[in-house]
């Protein structure tokens, strides 16, 4: 970069962290608000208290980096046109779009962070913030998975079927597992009442095996008060069935939509959430001729216009997202436009504007 692009990036960058740390201090607030009637009645460690806002700052991150991004970019420009800056690298020669580049790199760069931290950073800590807050409400940690029962899920060739699960133990109790041959006959059921799951072993009491030959005809059976027998499925395997859709990472939904489909149960949620959580992090590139064509529009605009603007077009941004999944849940739309539609009508709105400037 030369130094008129250091000299418009170094004045973006200060009010796109400013921005965006300016929305995030707002967004807890807001959140302590919200929940102001848990935090007055929780009368246990503070630690809980401090852990749960620390770990919901990445799902506001993750939610607000867009809109900082739109503001910085619209203001930057807006400040560059006002103090006749913009016509003055105009008039030397440079095109708009070459104004634009270093933003335009930076956000490209942005859009594959924000891929990784929403994945890698964000699902993470909302299952744990979660948690957290069941803690502030007075209910015991992992509450949800205390509270599950009567689940099945299906791994390779064993169908599960766990009573009740007790997470934090890693224990299950009133456990039933069918395993098959290869030809689909029942090769063994196990029954127990009580499994405690280790990695890569499950230890069984007080249960019974039953063995078939090949032909799924029954051979013989057994009990046993303590049993130990080699199973893949960790407690980890058990707990992610549990998660919301804000908890979960591109690698969670994809185990998800697999098995759904092995069930041959409809898994169209989890392929418009997948394709959604792959598209959203771009809407930070496709905004940067939005943000400076709006940048141009406000010539003279003021600090707030440019707020007012920002947060009017992340609102629209927001609706169509959620507009689009709801489409894509209910099968009107199919799973990758129902996670991309926002993004495509964001970037031909940019490109009706880019022709626009160019007239």
């Amino acid at each position: 970069m030369n130094i008129l692009d250091r000299y418009l990036f170094g004045f973006f960058i200060r009010y796109f962290f400013g921005a965006l740390v300016l929305l995030t201090g707002f967004a807890l607030i807001t959140r302590a608000i919200g929940i102001i009637h848990h935090l007055v009645k929780y009368t246990g460690s503070a630690v809980h208290i401090y852990r749960y806002f620390y770990l919901y700052i990445p799902n506001m991150i993750s939610i607000l980096l867009p809109a900082a991004l739109l503001f910085s970019i619209a203001f930057s420009i807006t400040s560059f046109s006002k103090h006749n800056e913009l016509n003055v690298m105009m008039t030397s020669g440079r095109s708009f779009k070459r104004i634009l580049m270093p933003l335009a790199l930076f956000s490209f760069l942005l859009s594959f962070f924000m891929l990784w931290f929403n994945e890698m950073v964000t699902a993470k800590a909302n299952f744990k913030a979660t948690n957290e807050l069941n803690i502030i409400k007075g209910k015991p940690s992992a509450f949800r998975l205390f509270n599950q029962s009567n689940f099945e899920i299906k791994s390779n060739n064993r169908y599960y079927h766990l009573g009740f699960f007790n997470a934090k133990e890693e224990e299950a109790y009133n456990v039933h597992i069918v395993e098959l041959y290869s030809n689909g006959h029942i090769k063994r059921i196990i029954e127990a009442q009580k499994v405690k799951i280790m990695p890569k072993v499950w230890q069984f009491e007080n249960g019974t095996i039953l063995l078939f030959d090949n032909q799924g005809l029954f051979q013989k059976s057994y009990q046993f008060k303590r049993k130990i027998i080699p199973l893949p499925e960790s407690p980890a395997y058990f707990q992610d069935a549990e998660k919301k859709f804000e908890e979960m990472n591109i690698f969670d939904l994809e185990q998800y939509i697999k098995k759904k489909k092995e069930k041959a149960e409809p898994a169209i949620e989890y392929e418009v959430e997948y394709f959604w959580h792959l598209g959203y992090p771009f809407i930070c590139f496709f905004i940067v001729l939005l943000g400076g064509y709006i940048g141009i529009f406000l010539k003279k605009g003021s600090l707030a216009q440019s707020i007012g603007v920002s947060v009017t077009i992340s609102v629209i941004y927001y609706f169509l997202m959620y507009f689009s999944k709801a489409l894509g849940n209910s099968g009107f739309l199919q799973p990758f436009l129902a996670g991309w539609l926002a993004n495509i009508i964001f970037l031909l709105f940019s490109i009706f504007l880019l022709f626009r400037f160019k007239k």
